[in-house]
């Protein structure tokens, strides 16, 4: 639900946290909440497995091997964060520098990612379509996406969920890091220009 107690989704809260942050008569501290809302639900939709859910509540019931390490990890945490720290371990970088190299390389999307119309459920529907496409597409073997009126598994269903593809004994390696890279890299950066561009017009 919504602070005001409305059930929502992301796209209303996204919604609902622009609006205090616009409103005049809302004091610093709800305005300081809601962006701090507003930044953690931007990069929470550009993850791909935020806007998915194959009966595996967006890849957490979905057990996988990451490299060489012996104990199977879900999906969305290679994708929250494993992946994004191997590529920082390799590459002997930081998060600062790394943000830094983001900017520099993709500076040109400007325009397109930061000054556009906002549009929030299609940014959700785009990364929809890149967790079908790269998260679960890529898999060896593929896992197709659930039906949208599929819903969230309850604790069993993950159990078997989590089962059912481990006896797939999926392996991420390279192959997997190398596609996942191109889309993580953009879209981390087009959730850092989005704000921006929703800050801007939302204080100008």
């Amino acid at each position: 639900p919504l602070a005001d107690g409305r059930p929502g989704c992301i796209v209303t809260a996204i919604d609902f946290m622009l609006a205090t942050l616009s409103h005049p008569k809302q004091t610093g501290a709800a305005r300081a909440k809601a962006l701090r809302y507003l930044i953690h639900f931007l990069g929470d939709m550009t993850q791909p497995l935020h806007d998915v859910d194959n009966h595996d509540r967006g890849g957490n019931c979905t057990s996988v091997r990451f490299f060489a390490e012996q104990k199977p990890q879900n999906l969305h945490s290679i994708w929250d964060y494993e992946l994004i720290e191997r590529e920082l371990v390799s590459g002997h970088s930081t998060p600062s520098k790394y943000a830094v190299e983001l900017d520099e390389k993709f500076s040109t999307r400007w325009p397109e990612w930061g000054e556009s119309k906002t549009d929030v459920i299609a940014w959700v529907w785009e990364s929809h379509k890149l967790a079908e496409d790269f998260a679960y597409g890529k898999l060896d073997p593929k896992i197709p996406g659930a039906p949208a009126t599929a819903g969230a598994a309850d604790q069993e269903g993950c159990a078997a969920e989590r089962d059912k593809v481990a006896r797939l004994h999926i392996s991420i390696g390279d192959a997997y890091a190398a596609d996942a890279r191109s889309v993580y890299r953009e879209q981390m950066t087009r959730a850092g220009y989005r704000l921006a561009g929703l800050l801007n017009s939302t204080f100008q």
